[in-house]
């Protein structure tokens, strides 16, 4: 048994408490699948510990994790139940880490650099970011609100790879969501 598994079980637990919460049938969808994702990655890097397993596991632990950030925003869910299941995929999250620190994620940037993107970004992300650097502060809805040609799926995921490549930053001030343009 791996030496996380404890960890792995509390996250699991944890986010799947959030579905007698949930109503939405698409939501419990998404939350099952990414479960299940993260249970696969899970077991596959248990049997056969690599470098390509644990990044493939912190990735299907951070698509958790986003997924469980969109419904508390945007579902009225027991905030208690959102936070519980934030910090267990977090305490499990560090638990791979420790336990396998003899493996290097070569792939990730080192603490405070722009992670490197592999191809240029796309229009969209251009003028999305374009547009958040010409304010200070930036609601979630007015990018909404401006790029109307673009589904609201399509600019979270937008902002969402912009975040992770250090263009921007979010910022939450009471239920609003912000983003500035990162340094």
């Amino acid at each position: 048994m791996h030496e996380s598994f404890p960890k792995f079980v509390q996250a699991v637990l944890a986010t799947a408490r959030l579905l007698a919460y949930t109503r939405d049938a698409f939501i419990v969808r998404k939350i099952y699948l990414q479960l299940s994702a993260l249970m696969e990655s899970f077991i596959r890097f248990s049997q056969l510990p690599s470098d390509d397993g644990k990044l493939r596991l912190q990735k299907s632990i951070e698509h958790l994790a986003d997924l469980i950030e969109y419904v508390g925003h945007f579902q009225k869910l027991n905030p208690l139940a959102i936070l519980q299941a934030q910090r267990a995929l977090l305490l499990f999250r560090m638990s791979i880490i420790h336990a396998s620190s003899d493996v290097t994620p070569s792939r990730q940037p080192a603490a405070g650099r722009k992670k490197q993107a592999s191809s240029p970004l796309s229009d969209s992300k251009k003028k999305i970011l374009t547009f958040i650097k010409q304010s200070e502060q930036t609601r979630a809805k007015d990018i909404v609100d401006e790029f109307a040609t673009l589904s609201s799926r399509t600019i979270r995921r937008n902002l969402r790879d912009l975040m992770h490549s250090g263009f921007i930053r979010k910022k939450m001030k009471d239920r609003a969501v912000f983003y500035t343009a990162g340094e």
